[in-house]
């Protein structure tokens, strides 16, 4: 990375390091990036003030390499693989006299908060010098970008994407039976027509609000798009999922949506099946879901329906 070349250039050719108590911190303060440098015996000598805004510690809490990886790993068993991994960047740079490539760590902040840095190591003369880059904010980013791929924004319910990529994982290989339910709202159309498409917002809402409230973890409530719904039940066989579908219609059922006017009374017909890893796949289990829904909605709505196992 050249910001971390850049900077370790600048030791070698600056001879920073052979004045560690006069001019030199002075600049080394200055750098945007933490700074850490220790003696061949893992001694800190020195840090930078970017290195304590950034983590909140000085020099006197990190003196001590073991101390310093048990305050800022706090799990055994992250900091055993942290640990290796340094252990394996030191013997390098310490063989080739050059710096390492960087690699990324969470590390345990001085306030109890968490952030993601870059780190990189290299020998220089008699010293090990570190550099630690906050890219917090860049994973971040990437994990809210991630929710929102896999996130409808009306309802806060995973969406078709996030609903595929769980029900495709969960077809695969040696595994319990996989039931899915597939549901919309009856006449949901005379409901925007009649009340308005923000009325028509506030139904799916609070129908999804409604079957969360019933649902238990690991089990998935997506919208699929408009005013149908999918749902995932690992470990389900035919008869707990259809006890589970009945559920969600009762309190559906049961639960008037308070719209601006006067409550709103709706219904949701529910289609079923169960797979026993004898289908063709998740696309063939939605499909006899679907089947079965319709199936629900010409008997009437306001039903459940169960495809034949």
């Amino acid at each position: 990375m050249p910001l971390a070349g850049d900077a370790f250039d600048s030791f070698t050719q600056l001879g920073l390091l052979r004045d560690l108590s006069g001019f030199a911190p002075k600049i080394l303060d200055l750098l945007p990036i933490g700074l850490q440098i220790d003696n061949l015996e893992h001694h800190t000598l020195y840090v930078n003030r970017s290195f304590t805004a950034l983590f909140g510690y000085g020099l006197k809490d990190i003196e001590y390499n073991d101390l310093w990886f048990e305050v800022v790993y706090p799990d055994p068993v992250y900091r055993a693989k942290v640990r290796a991994i340094w252990e394996e960047r030191v013997l390098t740079a310490a063989e080739f006299d050059t710096s390492s490539d960087g690699y990324e760590r969470t590390v345990r902040c001085k306030d109890g908060s968490d952030k993601v840095v870059e780190f990189h190591i290299r020998r220089v003369g008699d010293y090990f010098v570190y550099l630690y880059i906050d890219v917090s904010s860049r994973h971040a980013l990437a994990g809210e970008l991630q929710r929102l791929a896999h996130t409808d924004e009306l309802t806060g319910l995973a969406n078709s994407r996030c609903f595929f990529e769980i029900g495709s994982a969960l077809m695969r290989g040696d595994r319990l039976p996989l039931s899915l339910l597939t549901f919309d709202i009856d006449h949901f159309k005379a409901v925007n027509d009649g009340h308005g498409h923000a009325a028509g917002d506030q139904v799916l809402v609070a129908v999804a609000a409604c079957c969360r409230r019933i649902l238990a973890e690991g089990q998935t409530l997506a919208r699929l798009g408009g005013e149908e719904f999918g749902i995932l039940l690992p470990g389900y066989d035919k008869r707990q999922a259809q006890a589970i579908a009945e559920r969600l219609r009762r309190a559906v059922a049961e639960e008037p949506i308070p719209l601006a006017v006067e409550p709103l009374h709706i219904t949701i017909s529910i289609g079923g099946a169960c797979d026993r890893q004898q289908s063709g796949g998740l696309d063939a289990l939605l499909l006899r879901a679907d089947r079965a829904l319709y199936a629900a909605k010409r008997a009437g709505r306001d039903q459940v329906c169960f495809a034949e196992s």
